[in-house]
């Protein structure tokens, strides 16, 4: 919920325009590769610019005070429930059949509204089962009261569905903790009773089916025809006192039946659900209003299809002495835009360049660590390598022109693929003398190593 939060929030108060957003995505290229990423890494960024992180997280917190209300009051209802039902006074045993609702009829109950609220989603983006879920009522009557805490349908019930995993695998737990609490500190009997006619062999049956996922592993937790013949109790009271340590015996089934059926079903389902969660998260994401704008804004490049003014057409003249003769084989300081320092090193030793700094530009790095680089230093000349079939961006002439101010010297060597030993093709290498012909830097120059 908080990825929803920020972006939403970012997205109403925060859009930025095309060049800021543009500049973003250059200085964190490897975003574009997933949308969702990129709108929750600009929104961040946004919402620090604009000290605003603290209002979305006050409505986080909101948000997480309900739910740790909610699992707290799990955690302690599932105690009392089974210390209510492991009450025993000593006149009448405890009815084995009120604890198997609780841990076997009850959650698959809950089981089977999960399933259900899931395929509903699957097959028509909605659902209302989750509207018979105690959270769904709770976090609705909160939310009306905050216009502010408004969540699309969907999103905040996928939401419901995966925190009422988490508080039914506590409410189980605490009631699993309980019962052993109740048995190791009391002589607890166990019994049943029912009114329907059935005999000893036909619970037994029964019970050993229920008990399928454990009888072969565990057996002793598997009641047996004695201890299920020896605990029957009638509504007048007929005890036989020389059974009664057996009849402690059901601990075991008990509580297998609460691991088997209650908790485990949800452990599985709490990693469907989440991942259930997270995938409407995107999905609403990236439907919000202006959400596909910024997207495109940062991972795509700022291409004009017209010109408001006529141009003038370009002409230049290629200087062919510069482009071997006369060239440097030693820098003082050689960088890379968007090339990595293992890559810098490997052109330097293919063209037999020296130099004792070697710094990187671009890439991951933000437009003010660059300038911060730059400015450490050392005034003198430098070597600039880019990749001559990326066009020159806005961001690489930043860099240039700051370089320039210094007073430096830069030599600018567009490098094609190592295969090719890093020769640069003509045009590649016209298009990067033209651009930087055409905007005069002074001090700079594009050169072939």
């Amino acid at each position: 919920m908080k990825d929803y939060l920020y972006i939403s929030e970012a997205l109403k108060c925060c859009r930025g325009n095309r060049n800021s957003n543009r500049s973003f995505g250059l200085a964190r290229g490897e975003i574009c590769s997933n949308p969702f990423v990129a709108l929750r890494e600009w929104a961040f960024s946004r919402l620090s610019i604009h000290n605003l992180i603290q209002s979305v997280d006050e409505r986080l917190l909101f948000l997480r005070r309900i739910w740790f209300v909610l699992i707290m009051t799990a955690v302690i209802f599932g105690a009392v429930a089974s210390v209510s039902l492991l009450t025993y006074n000593g006149s009448e045993p405890v009815n084995i059949f009120y604890f198997l609702i609780f841990s076997i009829v009850l959650p698959l109950f809950g089981l089977i509204l999960t399933v259900v609220s899931i395929t509903e989603i699957k097959l028509f983006n909605e659902t209302i089962a989750v509207d018979f879920m105690l959270p769904y009522w709770i976090v609705s009557l909160f939310k009306k009261d905050k216009s502010n805490y408004k969540i699309p349908s969907l999103l905040l019930k996928t939401y419901i569905i995966y925190m009422a995993q988490i508080i039914s695998i506590l409410f189980y737990i605490s009631m699993f903790l309980a019962l052993f609490a109740v048995i190791a500190g009391k002589d607890v009997a166990f019994g049943w009773s029912s009114t329907l006619p059935l005999t000893p062999e036909q619970l037994h049956t029964i019970f050993y089916n229920i008990a399928f996922v454990w009888r072969d592993i565990l057996p002793s937790a598997v009641p047996s025809v004695s201890l299920i013949e020896h605990s029957h109790y009638f509504r007048l009271g007929s005890w036989h006192p020389k059974y009664i340590i057996e009849l402690g015996e059901w601990w075991r089934f008990l509580a297998m039946t609460i691991v088997v059926y209650a908790i485990l079903p949800r452990l599985i389902l709490s990693f469907w659900t989440y991942s259930l969660y997270k995938r409407a998260e995107r999905d609403t994401v990236l439907s919000l209003d202006g959400a596909s704008d910024v997207v495109d804004e940062i991972c795509n490049p700022i291409v004009e299809s017209r010109a408001d003014n006529e141009e003038n057409i370009l002409h230049y003249e290629i200087d062919n002495s510069l482009c071997k003769s006369g060239i440097s084989k030693e820098y003082s300081t050689v960088a890379g835009w968007s090339i990595s320092r293992d890559e810098i090193e490997t052109v330097l030793t293919h063209k037999d360049i020296v130099s004792q700094n070697i710094v990187e530009f671009g890439g991951a790095n933000d437009i003010d660590d660059d300038f911060k680089t730059i400015d450490s230093i050392k005034k003198d000349k430098i070597l600039l390598i880019v990749k001559s079939w990326e066009p020159p961006t806005m961001d690489l002439m930043d860099i240039i022109e700051k370089l320039s101010q210094k007073g430096m010297i830069v030599d600018i060597a567009p490098i094609g693929f190592e295969d090719e030993d890093f020769e640069c093709n003509e045009s590649d290498y016209k298009i990067w003398r033209g651009k930087i012909d055409y905007l005069n830097i002074e001090h700079v120059k594009v050169v072939k190593i």
